[in-house]
Order: structure tokens, then sequence, then C-alpha cells
């Protein structure tokens, strides 16, 4: 359809304008003064939210946070605790086949 036909009027430069950019304005400052949100009411809103959602989380999910962190390091420092025992029974069982080995080499001479 032509700019014409849908109630619009076109411009010096041939682009068919969107007919609410044709009409004046005053529809939109009533709309601003009247029923266009508040910044302040909402502001006010978005903080209360937020203040009662960081207090279910501090109340309610923190709790359980820390006390899951609490024995996740606990069973990270007994796996690095079996770790270093483990090391060391190898080390101790490398040496015992050394002494082993000389044992027999010494034997078998």
């Amino acid at each position: 359809m032509l700019g014409w036909q849908l109630g619009r009027h076109r411009s010096d430069n041939g682009v068919v304008p969107h007919k609410a950019l044709c009409e004046s304005d005053d529809k939109f400052e009533t709309d601003k003064k009247g029923s266009a949100m508040n910044l302040n009411a909402t502001l006010l809103g978005q903080s209360i939210t937020f203040v009662i959602f960081v207090w279910f989380v501090m109340k309610y999910i923190w709790p359980m946070l820390g006390t899951a962190m609490r024995e996740r390091q606990e069973a990270i420092a007994a796996g690095l605790r079996a770790s270093e025992e483990a090391d060391q029974k190898l080390a101790s069982a490398a040496t015992n086949a050394e002494a082993e080995l000389a044992t027999a080499k010494a034997e078998a001479s």
C-alpha cells in the first residue's frame, strides 16, 4: 500500500514516516505527566526488593554454601594428606627395593 492510503504523508526525501511520528507530541506529554513510570517509586521498590533478596540469601542460602565449602575444604585437605602419605610410602618402598636388590646381588656374587 502507498503512504497516502495508510493516512501517512511523505516527507521531502520521499520516505513515508510512521503515523505516530507525524502526529503531535501532545499525547506523549500527557502520558509523561499522568501514567509514566515514577523513577523514585521504582528505585525505592527495586531497593526494597534487593534488600529482601539479600536477607533471604544470607538467612537461607549462605549457611548451606558455607557448610558445603567447609566440607569441600576438608575433603581436599584429606586428599592432600593421603597423597603426601602415598608419596612417602612410595619413596620408602623404592628405598626398600634398592636395598633388597643390593642384598640379592651380594648373595649372588
